[in-house]
């Protein structure tokens, strides 16, 4: 009975083997070709047989495809494997997982980050082979370079961002000019006419401000009023700027050009109108110059009841202790009493 047995199990398992095994068979001319292989023909009668799949060119590349694996394609083609490639900052991607012979892998650029304009990747379009270029390039452009990044929803690139600035100029940004972790700005030059910086000024701003590592330096900076009002008088003003006060300073520089009845430059030319010494007189206010009393005749500034009378004004003083003569060498007395008695300076 065990004799019996044992070539019946033999056959029960050799049946499921020989099925497995000849699963892809499929005749090709008067050959049974098997999995692996493909119908081609050889020889100079064109002879169908069946041949490798890995003979194919490039060899190794290429496996079979059968009736089950896909219908469609009938029995007996090769097909290449397609898997992803890595490349620099990215990977293709193949549209379909094989290629039947005789096509090719078609493949899709993904690259890393694409939609990351600050560290992101896209592709280069001026690579036909396809590779992945950063989103931030360098650029220049203003005065200056810096960067510039992909937008993925438009496929351009966005405006420069300036970031460094040529000699001569200096970059100027704002609180919110900050992108990609980098502030950026515009190019000023490191000169400018202090009128477009400054404000302020009763007359005309002149002079030229310089950019230094600490901002702008305006020492060269003025406020110029040509008919200014001073004490006593007129004059051209010139003020310089104050840093520290953030305005105009009052220590200005003064050329007089006029001053007020019974009064004239001063005699140090200090910039100001001072009282007409004795022996001078001022009776106009057309211009800064006092001018001598006649001979004989003298001016008082010390007069309290009327200065601006007395000062404009040259005539004869007689008083308890004499009259008193005064004139551009000087003043002396001769005895008498009396007195002043004056006369227009004509």
């Amino acid at each position: 009975m065990r004799e019996l047995i044992k070539p019946f199990l033999f056959l029960i398992l050799l049946i499921p083997f020989a099925t497995v095994t000849n699963a892809y068979a499929f005749t090709c001319g008067n050959t049974e070709c098997v999995a692996g292989e493909y119908c081609g023909t050889s020889g100079p009668d064109a002879t169908k047989k069946c041949i490798p799949c890995s003979l194919l060119s490039p060899e190794g590349q290429y496996t079979h495809s059968d009736v089950d694996d896909d219908p469609a394609k009938g029995t007996g083609v090769c097909y290449k494997i397609c898997e992803e490639i890595e490349i620099t900052n990215g990977k293709l991607v193949p549209e379909a997982d094989k290629a039947y012979y005789d096509s090719t892998c078609e493949y899709n650029l993904k690259c890393n980050g694409y939609d990351k304009p600050c560290e992101g990747f896209h592709p280069d379009p001026n690579d036909p082979n396809g590779s992945c270029i950063s989103n931030k390039q360098e650029c220049e452009g203003g005065n200056g370079s810096g960067f510039k990044y992909w937008l993925a929803d438009t496929g351009e690139y966005s405006e420069c961002y300036i970031t460094t600035c040529e000699e001569g100029y200096h970059l100027e940004t704002a609180s919110d000019q900050s992108f990609c972790g980098i502030q950026y700005g515009e190019c000023v030059s490191n000169t400018a006419e202090c009128a477009s910086l400054l404000k302020k000024c009763a007359g005309t701003i002149t002079g030229d401000a310089k950019w230094n590592d600490a901002g702008w330096d305006y020492d060269k900076c003025r406020c110029e009023t040509d008919n200014a009002r001073i004490d006593n008088g007129f004059g051209a003003r010139s003020c310089p700027w104050d840093s520290d006060e953030g305005n105009w300073s009052t220590d200005c520089e003064t050329d007089v050009t006029a001053c007020d009845v019974g009064y004239c430059e001063h005699k140090d030319k200090t910039g100001s109108c001072a009282a007409a010494r004795p022996g001078w007189y001022h009776d106009n206010n057309t211009d800064a110059e006092c001018q001598p009393c006649p001979a004989g005749m003298t001016s008082d500034g010390t007069n309290k009841d009327n200065i601006a009378d007395s000062i404009e004004k040259c005539g004869i003083r007689t008083g308890p202790h004499g009259t008193r003569f005064c004139d551009s060498n000087g003043c002396f007395t001769l005895p008498g009493n009396g007195e002043l008695i004056y006369y227009k300076a004509w």
